[in-house]
C-alpha cells in the first residue's frame, strides 16, 4: 500500500482559476451572490459595467469589473452582542 502525499491549497486560489474571466448575466450575478433582479439593478445604475457580445445580442461582464466592484464595497461589521463572545468560548471548548 502507497501513502500518496496530500497537498491544500488555498480554496480563493482554485475558485479564481476555475471562473471564467468573462460572465452572462445570470453567472455574473450568482459570482456575486445575488439573484438576477438585484444585479440588473446594479448595472442599470451604473455601478456594475458591462460590454456587448461580438453578436451584439448579449450583454457580457468581465470577472475583473465584478471583483472591482466587491473589493470596493463598504463592508460592515455586524454588532456585538454581549452573549457572542461567551457562545463563542463555550464552542470552543
Amino acid at each position: 500500500m502507497s501513502i500518496k502525499k496530500l497537498v491544500l491549497l488555498p480554496v480563493t486560489d482554485s475558485i479564481r482559476e476555475s471562473s471564467p474571466a468573462v460572465f452572462h448575466e445570470l453567472d455574473a450575478a450568482k459570482y456575486l451572490g445575488m439573484n438576477r433582479t438585484a444585479f440588473r439593478e446594479l448595472v442599470f445604475s451604473g455601478l456594475i459595467p458591462f460590454s456587448e457580445h461580438v453578436n451584439g445580442k448579449r450583454r457580457i461582464y468581465l470577472r475583473a469589473d465584478l471583483d472591482s466592484y466587491l473589493a470596493n464595497l463598504n463592508w460592515r461589521k455586524m454588532p456585538e452582542c454581549e452573549n457572542s463572545r461567551a457562545a463563542l468560548k463555550g464552542a470552543t471548548k
